[in-house]
């Protein structure tokens, strides 16, 4: 949730958010930036050219592409995988939290 991305309001209405916890290793692997494959750029090429990269977008900042080599390293790193909770909502949405309270009865599995 750092440099905040800030998905659409239709995540509450349509979507649930999930929140997913690295564990450290994880959270290196995502950070670490002689895997990061900037869009746009020269070096992009498509999505599924690079299977083993991190691709960083200034369009979305904060959300990542994860090539499927490297996201099978890094699904070994997950520490929870949950229901986003109202804070968690909130601050993906940039809204105050008392705004998503009514949108919560929505976030079932």
């Amino acid at each position: 949730m750092g440099n905040q991305y800030k998905p659409t309001v239709g995540v509450s209405t349509d979507r649930v958010l999930v929140a997913i916890v690295f564990t450290g290793s994880g959270e290196q692997m995502v950070a670490d930036q002689a895997k990061w494959i900037r869009f746009p750029g020269a070096a992009f090429l498509g999505e599924a050219q690079h299977p083993d990269g991190v691709i960083v977008k200034t369009n979305e900042p904060g959300a990542y592409g994860i090539g499927r080599n490297a996201l099978r390293g890094l699904n070994g790193c997950i520490s929870e995988t949950r229901l986003a909770n109202p804070r968690e909502v909130a601050k993906a949405l940039g809204k105050p939290t008392a705004h998503v309270q009514p949108r919560m009865r929505l976030q079932r599995w």
